[in-house]
């Protein structure tokens, strides 16, 4: 296995194990944060050369931020503006392909590790929590609207599910009389989005 190598300054008084996992936590974060970006990138590109040209007109490209556990990744991605069946608009391929359904470009994985936070501390210290993990700012506000949100979702998707249910439509392929159902955090954060709005002050 070859060794690796990471570029780094730093005094030697100041070498401890806290210091050196920071600094590698940190370079890493970076790495993850070019290779995020140049993999959009080039899959917006493919999505470029391989569009339908009568329907998707090329409008230049657009820059945005996308929030990660590895920190802010800005990348530039296409829009169009498609002409389909009497419908016309402006849309990004690269998003609809990959589904984002982030918060405010918030990605999935770092908006559940603020709803995990939420759920035990206020959003106050949830943010300067994930602030100081993940080295981007995160607000108070981005932390109580990824909570509203999420929660909504969840809310949505089970009252589909209960209609389902009321009219025999289920997904489900068995009958049982009773399902117990145990996720984490789910209970908490919809009770958050719901009855304990006020914490968005604490």
């Amino acid at each position: 296995m070859k060794g690796v190598y990471i570029k780094m300054s730093i005094d030697k008084s100041e070498i401890t194990i806290y210091n050196l996992e920071k600094l590698i936590y940190e370079r890493v974060c970076e790495l993850g944060q070019k290779m995020l970006k140049s993999i959009l990138e080039s899959i917006d590109n493919q999505l470029m050369l391989e569009r339908d040209r009568n329907i998707y007109r090329h409008k230049g490209k657009k820059t945005t931020v996308l929030k990660t556990m590895m920190g802010e990744v800005e990348y530039e991605r296409a829009i169009y503006k498609f002409e389909d069946g009497g419908k016309n608009g402006h849309i990004f391929l690269l998003d609809e392909l990959l589904g984002f359904k982030s918060v405010g470009f918030v990605n999935e994985l770092l908006s559940e590790k603020i709803v995990e936070l939420c759920c035990d501390l206020s959003y106050r210290k949830s943010a300067k929590s994930i602030s100081e993990m993940t080295g981007q700012s995160i607000s108070h506000m981005c932390g109580w609207n990824v909570v509203q949100k999420l929660g909504e979702r969840v809310d949505e998707r089970e009252s589909e599910q209960a209609k389902r249910a009321k009219t025999n439509r289920s997904i489900g392929q068995e009958e049982v009389k009773l399902l117990f159902e145990e996720r984490k955090c789910t209970k908490k954060y919809l009770r958050f989005a719901v009855l304990q709005k006020d914490r968005f002050n604490a």
